[in-house]
């Protein structure tokens, strides 16, 4: 399915139309996103007012409920004091470059704050939309557990790493699907995205995403 018309299902230039209003109170009007090819005046757009609301849990964990569709970022629910040894940098490439020699190095993560929801009380959760998950600061073994029986949006390397979970698609940078959730149709855009600094870049994939509804 087209979920742009005018569009490929690669976006190859996103802009949000000017006149399309963004925020009202606690929702969010459609956020409709378009190519350049898209040329339907403002005027003539019907716009469907979504609600949406957005409960930040941990770190990057947090339910975006879109028309009661629960959608679940990043998932991370140790509790606090938790350690976990961390050594992702055995898979950048080129680690000379930046004065490391021998062993590469690994780090101790401590998660200083538990989750504001604890996993025992979310609401039924739909889908995952989960940035990369070789970080146990993106996905921790008690969120793992929230990605098996449910729809999983994520990176190709991700969706190879999490099998065998036939929920789990792995998505290209600019790529759209359209997905039926909790009986809704929703046009999912994978979009790039760095860590903070150049160094992160070489071994995190990050992703983010648009979600919206068809």
């Amino acid at each position: 399915m087209n979920c742009y018309p005018g569009s490929s299902s690669h976006v190859q230039s996103t802009l949000l139309h000017p006149r399309i209003p963004l925020f009202e109170t606690t929702h969010i009007k459609s956020l409709l996103f378009f190519t350049s090819q898209f040329k339907t005046p403002a005027s003539t757009m019907v716009l469907t007012k979504s609600s949406v609301t957005i409960t930040h849990i941990s770190t990057a964990t947090a339910i975006i409920s879109i028309d009661g569709i629960n959608f679940l970022t990043d998932p991370v629910f140790c509790p606090a004091g938790s350690e976990y040894i961390y050594d992702g940098w055995s898979k950048a490439p080129n680690l000379h470059e930046w004065g490391f020699t021998g062993k590469p190095p690994t780090a101790t993560l401590r998660s200083i704050n538990g989750p504001a929801v604890q996993i025992h009380e979310l609401p039924p959760i739909d889908a995952v939309l989960l940035s990369h998950e070789d970080h146990v600061d993106n996905l921790d073994p008690l969120g793992r557990q929230l990605l098996d029986g449910r729809r999983v949006f994520t990176t190709p390397d991700g969706e190879k790493n999490l099998q065998p979970r036939p929920g789990v698609v792995g998505l290209r940078p600019w790529q759209t699907v359209s997905a039926n959730i909790g009986g809704k149709q929703f046009c999912i855009t994978r979009t790039p995205c760095e860590n903070r600094n150049t160094m992160s870049k070489l071994v995190i994939p990050d992703i983010g995403y648009f979600s919206s509804r068809v």
